[in-house]
């Protein structure tokens, strides 16, 4: 390799480090093991109303949609204790799992999507759509303690 496209190489790469980048991404907070057993019908239903789940994150209005839609939809379609066998107790404590594992479940699955390339939703920043992905952690980790 000649001395001078040695130059220009160098010269490119030092003129690449002083442009300021944007961040094109943002680190991947959490990861979580769900240890409730889903079926892949369950699972499929779960993906088929993700996109739902991430325009109510976009829009601020998670909570509301969780408790006022998607877990009365889940519930009805699978009901818990179904067969009377668990106490009240026991039935409030696994239907509370069962919204963590969801919720969980949902939220790695949009962080990663926006992790991705052209993952990003293209109005939302990197900082703001980081805030959101936050907040599902924080949701998630008080859910958790409440357990």
């Amino acid at each position: 390799m000649s001395t001078k496209s040695n130059n220009t190489s160098e010269e490119s790469m030092w003129q690449n480090l002083e442009v300021p980048a944007e961040p094109v991404s943002f680190f991947l907070t959490c990861r979580y093991q769900v240890f409730l057993l889903f079926t892949d019908r369950q699972m499929h239903w779960l993906l088929i109303v993700l996109p739902d789940f991430e325009r109510e994150v976009l829009d601020n209005m998670v909570d509301s949609w969780l408790q006022g839609i998607l877990y009365p939809c889940w519930f009805a379609q699978w009901p818990k204790n179904a067969d009377g066998m668990f106490c009240q107790a026991e039935e409030e404590d696994d239907l509370h799992e069962q919204k963590v594992a969801i919720l969980q479940i949902f939220t790695m699955h949009l962080e990663h999507k926006w992790h991705m390339p052209g993952g990003l939703p293209g109005a939302v920043g990197v900082e703001a759509v980081a805030k959101k992905i936050l907040g599902l952690h924080m949701k998630i980790d008080d859910m958790v303690a409440c357990l």
